[in-house]
């Protein structure tokens, strides 16, 4: 294994961590999470069953039309960031449960916020950019733009819009993080690529 496809791997890990870390800050906001997260904790709080659990089984369905239409966008990254993204989040958000309870000072939840976009966006960055598979969400939205030939941009906000407002009709708590994940997360994404992800990739084509 070359030095490339280690740091490539390392960086699908690191993101996978981060992401689930970053799905704990926004829920300890209590400003809403990513439309995705927010379904899945919308599933929990209607059933006995955890936030994690939700999480593997809503992205086993989703990962049914990948398997069917879109073959090539799933990977080791697919695999990893299924079983491991919810379990990830759920000991972040036990920890910070344990640690700091419910919140309430308005500074705090504000960082908290900021937080958790900001190390989502990073974990979104290191993951896609590690090119080893997407996760089943963004794999159900390249099939929904392929099949129904809508722009990806306005095919995911709707995706995402129908997510959290699902989520939300079960019980999840939807908000500012919410909306800001799913219009800006993109572009700061795409910082991220430009400043972190690709500078640390094109050192490993360097070096190899």
């Amino acid at each position: 294994m070359n030095r490339s496809m280690c740091k490539r791997l390392v960086m699908m890990v690191i993101g996978v961590i981060l992401m689930g870390l970053g799905i704990a800050l926004l829920s300890q906001s209590r400003f809403g999470a990513d439309s995705f997260s927010c379904f899945n904790f919308g599933i929990s709080s209607l059933t006995p069953l955890p936030f994690y659990a939700c999480y593997w089984i809503s992205s086993i369905i989703l990962l049914i039309p990948g398997l069917l239409f879109a073959r090539h966008l799933i990977h080791l990254g697919t695999l990893l960031s299924f079983f491991c993204t919810g379990l990830t989040a759920q000991f972040f958000i036990n920890c910070f449960r344990k640690g700091f309870g419910k919140i309430h000072i308005l500074p705090m939840r504000i960082t908290l916020l900021c937080a958790g976009i900001i190390v989502f966006a990073l974990a979104a960055s290191l993951f896609f950019s590690s090119n080893l598979g997407l996760t089943p969400y963004d794999i159900m939205g390249f099939v929904l733009t392929q099949k129904i030939k809508i722009a990806y941009f306005w095919c995911r906000l709707g995706f995402d819009a129908l997510f959290a407002l699902t989520g939300f009709l079960f019980g999840a708590r939807i908000g500012i993080g919410t909306l800001i994940t799913a219009l800006f997360l993109q572009p700061l994404i795409g910082v991220f690529n430009r400043y972190i992800s690709i500078p640390i990739l094109e050192q490993s084509l360097f070096e190899s």
